[in-house]
């Protein structure tokens, strides 16, 4: 008796019906995953663009907040320079702080000790960061009648443009 051997194996049809039902499955799960891949680096890069604005406007608001009243006319505040880019006064311990935009970046500096940072980058809007305010909330404020100072902040990322904005109030007391 002569006994069969069967080899076992895979045939080359069996193979290429194989990779072609795999390629098939690929063409249609490769654009979902692209896309899925696409929309978190733009999630994350809004993400990042906003952290950025809300740290900088918070440490903005944060210095704003010190002004202190003129020695001079305690009914003004101290503020040296009131410009769309740039804000200078002094705070309530006695220093002057400058917050400035310029080309992309924000920055701030102190008078004692003598130090500049920059604040954000990827700023939009830095020749108006700052809207000065009278008490009924219109604009065109100058030194002797600032109530509120409206400072906005636009980054830009490459899947668009994120704005944050606050108001203050000034009322530290002499």
């Amino acid at each position: 008796m002569h006994a069969h051997s069967r080899q076992r194996g895979v045939t080359l049809l069996e193979l290429v019906i194989v990779l072609v039902v795999v390629a098939i499955i690929v063409a249609f799960v490769y654009p979902v995953l692209s896309q899925a891949i696409t929309a978190y680096q733009d999630t994350s890069a809004a993400v990042s663009a906003a952290t950025k604005g809300r740290y900088a406007l918070e440490r903005i608001a944060r210095e704003v907040r010190d002004v202190r009243r003129s020695t001079a006319d305690d009914a003004q505040f101290d503020i040296t320079t009131m410009t769309a880019s740039q804000m200078a006064f002094t705070r309530i311990d006695g220093v002057t702080v400058t917050i400035t935009g310029s080309g992309t970046k924000a920055t701030l500096g102190y008078s004692t000790p003598a130090a500049t940072s920059d604040l954000v980058d990827q700023l939009t809007n830095a020749a108006s960061i700052f809207q000065y305010l009278k008490s009924d909330g219109s604009g065109g404020a100058g030194v002797g009648d600032v109530r509120y100072v409206e400072i906005t902040l636009m980054l830009s990322q490459a899947s668009g443009t994120y704005s944050n904005r606050m108001r203050l109030a000034l009322r530290n007391p002499q």
